[in-house]
Order: structure tokens, then sequence, then C-alpha cells
């Protein structure tokens, strides 16, 4: 006897069960497993918006450390630095690219980043690989 996790509730049940003694689902093995996918638009980068906000967020910290030289570094000065990565990260992850498509579970839109692999939906909180031109689901 070995315990497996009902594909309904994810509670451990026995493996003899023909039925959940928590949920009631009908567990058949000879079923196979149901995949889940939905197909996503091809990848729209923001090159620009990107090249941008890297340079600026550049900009901003080279000009926190220059004026640091000549003034006292201050706490505005780290606030600056601190907003300066975060632009640099915005413009990093700007770069990627984005695709757009349908949650493989609920079905409701979603943005997912190009680069992202491993996709968790905003609404279900279930998760989806990215297979480059479609979502699968993890049963």
């Amino acid at each position: 006897m070995a315990l497996i996790l009902c594909p309904e509730c994810n509670r451990e049940i026995s493996d003899t069960l023909s039925s959940c003694h928590y949920c009631g689902y009908v567990i058949n093995s000879n079923t196979t497993p149901n995949f889940r996918w939905s197909d996503l638009s091809p990848k729209k980068g923001f090159v620009v918006r990107g090249l941008f906000c890297i340079l600026l967020g550049i900009a901003i910290f080279v000009g926190v450390l220059v004026s640091a030289v000549f003034y006292r570094f201050g706490l505005l000065d780290i606030l600056f630095i601190v907003a300066s990565f975060l632009i640099s990260g915005y413009g990093l992850k700007r770069l990627g690219g984005v695709q757009r498509g349908s949650c493989p579970y609920c079905g409701v839109a979603v943005t997912v980043p190009a680069r992202l692999a491993l996709f968790k939906c905003k609404n279900c909180k279930k998760k989806s690989t990215n297979r480059g031109h479609y979502l699968e689901g993890i049963d």
C-alpha cells in the first residue's frame, strides 16, 4: 500500500481506494493524465523602453556618486541610489519581452514574461510551465 495525492483536493490517500474519502473524487487508474494548456501570443519586446530605463538608472547612479564627491552624502542620495537600481531592474525585465494568453486552469487573461519558465496565475494560484508558444498546466 502506497500513499498518493488526490488529484482534486491534493490530500494523501491510499492507492488501493477507488475514491477519495475526503472529497469523493473517483480515482480511475486506467485513464491518462489530463493535460491542460493554452496558447500564448508571439513574444512582444520592449527593447527601446528597456534600454532607456537601464541608461536612466545608470545616469542617476553616476550622478549621485559624482554629487557625493563634492557634497555630503545624505539620506536623499541613498533614496536616489535605490531608485536607480529599481529603474534599471525594470529596464532589464522589459528587455526580455512578454507574451499574452490565458491561464490553462481558470481561463483568465494573463501576461507572462517571456524568460519565465514557471508561471503562477494571480487568480487561481496554480502553476504552469511556459513552453514558448503555450502554457502547460502542471497536474
